[in-house]
């Protein structure tokens, strides 16, 4: 009977030359600031929900889905913190702070806002009603709120001067107004006929007393928020929310600013003085993520404010400090809780665009399972679902950062033919532990065939230190030595990438290979899918990768070139001598040799050598830590 199985074992691949990325980081603007980032509130219960920022202190809840949770104000400086006995969650904006004062939202119909001054301890209710209020906000001593009411219609803007009792009414028309936001004399809110349509922004003067439409397009147009004469809101006039843009107008002069358009979603911004800030999706499906982005009203600049891996989102700005919720060091995955960052904007011009912060510069990937689909046997199935690991620092089983999420690539050989790729994965699943890099629906068909043989590695972009184990995925476990690849021309320059073919492998002395402790390997260099050799005269340095069983590879060694002469053909080849393979004379172990072919792209062939073809299930490494416990 047959012996059906499935071959893995490991092999070196330590990529020197960086694979060409089709989904490369745009390129971030260069900075006239230089952040200087800090941590506010790591490892919370729940994520720090709305901000709101006045000097020293930022305000926030502990949000996680509609859970109640009272307002904390911290104090950015010493770490000081308040946290008030009750409040509730709204939707919009339940909490605000302006010099000394907190205010915040109590209860749900009826519902009251209550304010306390940190500094003195006083304790006040400044509004009651039985209605229910879903926004406040808070500009020196002016106090603006939204309450729902069903008459004369679904909700009302009102503010009151604090200081001398005076109550206003910005908005009591029917349809939806939303997100009021204050700024000295005008208050600007989002408005919609119908709740989450088509919406505009409008704005009220305090000195005149007179509504007026800040931006009214038939777009969503969301989120407003003002400084002075400066009004900044969310546009879709993209087309999407994933295409959302930053706009502004300058209220004294009329004139419409376009503050960012660049590609994927811009959230809402926060503006102080000068600076409109937001957090934004350019590079949301690359390695950075969602980040912290700003613009200089006066200067005309853009710069970004934190680059981490991760998403960093909900930013909220006074002077030259930004805070923002921040998921650098929590899970991918739905529900999971944030910390709070922020930053301080030192006035140093950076001579280059901010980096991405928080990728390790070397890693490990291991295919670690390759399971047939519907749990048939590998020799009985089309498709085959695989999965990797990621360990950093190289050599541990201690995961990559939680939002550290590299393109993954998966590469396969058939037989002693070229690598190709043939899927690529941008994230980790997190419905198991580990977190794994899941590649569906691979093809395995030629498997089912024993003359056939896949081995499987992976590779990753972005000029990372990587290396990788190799998965063989075979019905007949025994290996067979292929027929040398013929060299029928020379090319006359240097191709882009190669295919770098393995010829062949041969033990000192003839000796078998359970007696062999040395053997030396010779690789011919391709133009892809041809056989038309590399140019005599090029030299680039060629390295053979060697690893023993699942572990992970080195490099074994430097290829010197060797010219061969066929009538008028002249090509190069490259031998690599006095390779170790002693531990290929226990049955048990297998070598894997591959090549990397120094600044292009190679596709390699891989070649098994073992006293004994058949390979032997080892156990799937088990993470001595989880990412977010790593770090």
């Amino acid at each position: 009977m047959r012996r059906a199985v499935v071959l893995f074992a490991g092999m070196a691949v330590l990529l020197g030359a960086v694979l060409p990325s089709a989904h490369g980081l745009a390129a971030p603007p260069k900075s006239p600031y230089t952040p200087r980032e800090f941590a506010v509130v790591i490892g919370a219960e729940n994520t720090p929900g709305p901000i709101d920022i006045y000097g020293d202190r930022a305000a926030y809840q502990l949000y996680f889905f509609g859970t109640t949770k009272p307002p904390v104000a911290v104090n950015l400086a010493n770490g000081a913190s308040f946290t008030a006995d009750d409040g509730y969650v709204s939707s919009l904006r339940p909490h605000a702070i302006w010099a000394d004062n907190l205010v915040w939202i109590v209860g749900y119909n009826p519902s009251k806002i209550e304010m306390y001054n940190l500094t003195s301890g006083k304790r006040s209710t400044l509004v009651q009603t039985g209605n229910s209020i879903g926004a406040v906000d808070l500009w020196q001593n002016v106090l603006v709120w939204l309450e729902y009411v069903a008459e004369p219609a679904d909700e009302i803007i009102k503010a009151r001067n604090l200081t001398n009792g005076q109550e206003y009414l910005i908005a009591a028309v029917p349809g939806y107004d939303i997100n009021p936001r204050i700024a000295g004399d005008v208050v600007v809110w989002e408005r919609s006929q119908e709740a989450g349509e088509q919406s505009d922004i409008y704005g009220f003067r305090f000195s005149t007393g007179k509504t007026f439409a800040v931006s009214a397009n038939p777009w969503k147009e969301y989120s407003p928020a003002a400084y002075g004469d400066i009004v900044v809101w969310a546009d879709e006039r993209g087309g999407s929310y994933q295409e959302s843009d930053i706009y502004a107008r300058n209220l004294a002069t009329n004139d419409e600013i376009a503050v960012c358009t660049a590609p994927g979603s811009l959230r809402p911004p926060a503006i102080w003085g000068d600076l409109v800030v937001w957090s934004d999706g350019r590079d949301e499906e690359n390695l950075s993520g969602v980040d912290i982005y700003g613009y200089d009203l006066k200067q005309k600049q853009e710069f970004a404010v934190t680059r981490h891996i991760g998403s960093q989102t909900a930013p909220a700005i006074y002077g030259k400090t930004v805070v923002w919720q921040d998921f650098r060091n929590s899970p991918q995955i739905k529900y999971t809780s944030g910390d709070m960052y922020g930053a301080t904007l030192l006035a140093q011009a950076s001579a280059d665009p901010l980096p991405v912060t928080g990728a390790p510069e070397a890693f490990d990937g291991l295919i670690e399972v390759v399971w047939p689909h519907s749990g048939r046997p590998g020799t009985d199935t089309d498709k085959a679902n695989i999965g990797a690991f990621l360990f950093s620092p190289p050599g541990t089983k201690k995961e990559v950062p939680c939002s550290f999420d590299p393109p993954l690539q998966l590469w396969v050989a058939q037989d002693a033919r070229p690598a190709q790729m043939v899927d690529e994965t941008y994230y980790r699943t997190w419905n198991i532990q580990p977190a794994t890099w899941h590649f569906n629906d691979v093809d395995v068909s030629l498997a089912k065939d024993p003359s056939y043989r896949l081995y499987f590695f992976l590779r990753v972009e972005g000029g990372y230190q990587f290396r990788t184990n190799v998965w063989a995925h075979a019905a007949d476990a025994r290996t067979f030595f292929p027929l040398q690849q013929r060299v029928t021309a020379a090319l006359a320059e240097p191709p882009q990438s190669v295919d770098a073919v393995i010829q062949i492998v041969w033990p000192h002395e003839d000796k078998p290979v359970t007696e062999a402790t040395l053997v030396n390997v010779s690789v011919n260099l391709f133009a892809p899918s041809s056989t038309v050799s590399v140019p005599a005269d090029w030299s680039p340095r060629v390295t053979l990768y060697r690893s023993l069983n699942n572990g992970i590879g080195e490099p074994a060694a430097s290829g010197k070139k060797r010219l061969v002469t066929e009538g008028s053909l002249i090509y190069p080849v490259w031998d690599f001598n006095d390779v170790d393979v002693s531990a290929a004379r226990d049955p048990l172990n297998k070598y894997y040799f591959r090549v990397e072919v120094a600044g292009v792209e190679t596709h390699s062939t891989i070649w098994a050598h073992g006293a004994d073809a058949r390979t032997y299930f080892p156990a799937t490494d088990t993470p001595e830590c989880l990412c977010n416990s790593c770090q």
